[in-house]
């Protein structure tokens, strides 16, 4: 019998009782496009932890991608996985891109912010996780690890 490697890590993470989705949102594909493959690959499992958003500047630009056209499709995207998954995902992103785009226009969700120089500069209330260290080390883990801090218990995170 052969068991893929992909089926073996979500067996092992079931044990563990860790295990959620991370998704790298795209500025070229249309969030609702993002949003339907994410609904096909990651199956519904009411014991997961939340599933996450990664939103940043990806590629490279001739020219920043408009704010209003970021935010309509992110915006797609976390209303479609809510709608199906019952959760809101939380979103992955840096202090740069949410200055840029969603501080004003997304300012309700919860965000896990990468700062990795100084803390973050956005108000406390808006950030449930702070990604301090992306250079970290863990006994049993081969290579760096991002390290973060929770405002919350890990608990109430995951509700």
């Amino acid at each position: 019998m052969h068991v893929s490697v992909g089926c073996a890590r979500r067996f092992h993470l079931k044990r563990s009782g860790s295990r959620g989705a991370y998704h790298l949102f795209t500025q070229c594909q249309p969030g609702s496009v993002q949003a339907a493959h994410f609904i096909r690959t990651v199956a519904k499992d009411d014991d997961a932890l939340l599933h996450a958003v990664h939103a940043e500047h990806m590629g490279p630009w001739k020219s920043l991608p408009q704010i209003k056209e970021v935010v309509t499709e992110l915006k797609s995207f976390i209303e479609l996985i809510e709608k199906h998954y019952a959760k809101r995902p939380i979103t992955y992103t840096t202090r740069e891109f949410h200055q840029r785009y969603l501080r004003r226009q997304l300012n309700d969700e919860s965000y896990w912010i990468r700062s990795l120089v100084t803390p973050p500069r956005i108000l406390q209330s808006d950030w449930v996780i702070w990604q301090y260290h992306n250079r970290g080390r863990r006994p049993g883990i081969i290579g760096p690890v991002d390290l973060n801090v929770a405002r919350q218990s890990f608990q109430a995170i995951t509700k």
